[in-house]
């Protein structure tokens, strides 16, 4: 009788949770110094890191989605240097419009090779996280930025230890099977905490407000991790790469904020808007 086959699926290959938690504090005490110096400088210093982590991205994208073509990651890669060049020199609303416009014509030319809506999908969500980012640093400063990223990480950091630790119920198990209800509620009381107590530190505002926005993105936080998660189901990958040694891809590092920092860009930008009608 022949024996059973070993089990070689990518659930079985991962490190055990201690090494892939060494790995993980390695890459990050690497790559948050790296960040936080370059959002500390602004400009071009932290455009240019930006830009290139969301080609990356962009790349891992298409990859996952079956797309392979040289002229639609050329024509993200111009359309979020454009973008970047427009906001830093121009206006935010107009580097958006850039990034529509480059996400159109990427879609004209995947209608040539099979389905057209992955990369401009892509372009628009990665795209929209980088402008978003430096537009909070362009018109908020450092510290707001610094308040961004430290909230994010948090909520990843908080919900990874407390699910590893904790386990318990799936909080969507057709989805996401590793995320757990555990890990939500100690990703979003992590991420609470950092953001009163370095936002009060930092002079953004109050400890209350800052807690209960701290608390409503980190479950949004998580929301993107489901939905990348979601994605990559459906084309059937654990991971959107092997780039960084226990994350995976720039995709699986980059999901949560992703999707939190355009949220933050919209409240930011609407308070400001309504403010100036209000009171202007």
């Amino acid at each position: 009788m022949p024996g059973r086959p070993a089990d070689t699926s990518p659930e079985r290959r991962r490190p055990a949770a201690p090494q892939q938690l060494l790995l993980r504090t390695v890459s990050t005490l690497v790559m948050a110094p790296l960040a936080l110096l370059s959002a500390w400088y602004g400009g071009w210093w932290f455009a240019a890191p930006l830009a290139a982590i969301g080609l990356y991205g962009i790349f891992e994208w298409n990859r996952m989605a079956g797309v392979s073509s040289p002229a639609i990651l050329i024509i993200s890669g111009a359309a979020l240097a454009a973008g970047c060049w427009v906001l830093i020199n121009m206006s935010g609303l107009m580097g958006l419009a850039v990034l529509a416009a480059c996400a159109a014509l990427t879609g004209l030319l995947a209608l040539r090779r099979g389905p057209a809506v992955w990369p401009p999908a892509g372009l628009i969500y990665l795209g929209g996280a980088v402008l978003s980012l430096l537009w909070i640093r362009e018109t908020q400063g450092p510290l707001a930025t610094f308040w961004v990223l430290f909230l994010v990480w948090a909520s990843d950091i908080g919900a990874y230890i407390t699910g590893s630790l904790l386990g318990g119920p799936k909080l969507a198990p057709r989805l996401s099977p590793s995320k757990t209800w555990s890990g939500l509620i100690g990703g979003s009381f992590t991420a609470a905490l950092v953001s009163a107590v370095f936002g009060v530190l930092a002079g953004l505002g109050g400890a209350v407000e800052l807690g209960a926005a701290g608390l409503i993105l980190a479950c949004w936080s998580q929301l993107g991790d489901i939905v990348e998660s979601t994605i990559k189901r459906r084309f059937k990958v654990k991971d959107s790469g092997r780039l960084i040694p226990g994350h995976g891809g720039v995709l699986d590092r980059i999901d949560s904020l992703a999707f939190t920092a355009p949220l933050i860009a919209i409240a930011l930008y609407l308070s400001g808007w309504l403010g100036a009608s209000l009171y202007g």
